[in-house]
């Protein structure tokens, strides 16, 4: 039995045991849903591939990419009337020969230049659809495409078709970050699969493009070397914004603010080594560098706060605030 299943001699020793009046084996059954129980709450991992995109990156990598696809789709039937329609299919994090395997072996392979970084990613397109794509371009109603080898002319062609994928690229990450993706050359399988270390954390988004009868995937290798500029740009940007917005610091205060910390008064602190703290002995004196006689330094871990003044507060020792938090910051 597997999964549940039972075969036919099974049923018939079931019938069997139920026409004598028999039980099914009570320990088997109860063996199996115990491994049932065991089994869904096992979890595959697969430690081969990296995490180096965080969760919110790549779930912002989609969004981005899901906007490209409507974008390069309007372009395309906009300004070439070449009716073609893209859809993000999978993202997923790999290592970059795991993420080339994607790439279908009879795919144009170009190499796109990230701007300023000078950075480099990788967008694979099958060739039917580039074929019924220039074909389109030059005014044919044709639904397939005609199979050839391309000219210089049909070179050029593709180059304007991929031209028109990376201006769409470039201004959806435009609020991403100021950068500008362009066409940088045309790859052969072997050198495309050469250009990064095979173990280079990698992006793969996959999409399927339709146009006319043909239906072929496109895949973006987006490296995490090429685009960690723009997702730091971005971090920092965002982080700027939110200091800048006084509603949102405001309920970032009030966030903040529900935490506990430890908060302690140093009147003063010495580094010593080892040595001499193992060397000491009743009636030593330690020099303490720190504020003066009287005054102690508040501090939420090793930060210092505020200057204050010791003393007594009924039977318990305190402190009180001599300096304002911003005059000591």
């Amino acid at each position: 039995m597997s999964d549940g299943i039972l075969d036919a001699s099974q049923i018939d020793a079931l019938l069997e045991q139920a026409a004598k009046g028999e039980l099914p084996d009570q320990p088997a059954v109860e063996e199996q849903k115990e491994q049932k129980g065991r089994n869904r709450w096992l979890r595959v991992v697969d430690f081969s591939r990296p995490t180096k995109f965080g969760p919110e990156e790549e779930n912002r990598m989609r969004r981005l990419h899901e906007a490209f696809c409507r974008m390069a789709g309007t372009r395309l039937a906009g300004q070439h009337r070449i009716p073609m329609e893209l859809e993000l299919i999978d993202t997923s994090q790999r290592t970059w020969r795991d993420a080339y395997k994607l790439v279908s072996r009879d795919a144009a392979c170009a190499v796109i230049e990230i701007k300023p970084y000078g950075t480099t990613c990788l967008m694979a397109v099958e060739m039917p659809l580039l074929l019924l794509a220039i074909d389109k371009l030059l005014g044919s109603d044709d639904e397939e495409p005609n199979e050839r080898k391309l000219t210089g002319i049909d070179m050029a062609l593709v180059k304007r078709v991929l031209g028109e994928f990376t201006s769409a690229m470039s201004l959806t990450w435009q609020d991403l970050a100021e950068v500008e993706f362009e066409l940088h050359n045309m790859e052969n399988e072997a050198d495309a699969e050469q250009m990064m270390s095979a173990s280079e954390p990698t992006l793969a988004i996959a999409m399927e493009a339709r146009l006319g009868s043909v239906s072929s995937a496109v895949v973006l290798l987006l490296p995490h070397i090429s685009v960690q500029p723009a997702l730091a740009e971005y971090a920092a940007r965002t982080a700027a914004d939110m200091h800048a917005d006084p509603v949102v610091k405001d309920m970032l205060h009030r966030r903040i603010g529900e935490a506990t910390v430890n908060v302690r008064a140093e009147l003063g602190a010495a580094t010593m080594g080892l040595h001499e703290v193992l060397a000491l002995q009743p009636g030593d004196s330690i020099r303490l560098a720190g504020p003066a006689p009287g005054e102690a330094d508040l501090k939420v871990d090793d930060i210092t706060v505020c200057r204050t003044r010791a003393g007594r507060h009924g039977s318990k020792r305190a402190v009180q605030i001599d300096s304002p938090m911003e005059d000591m910051a």
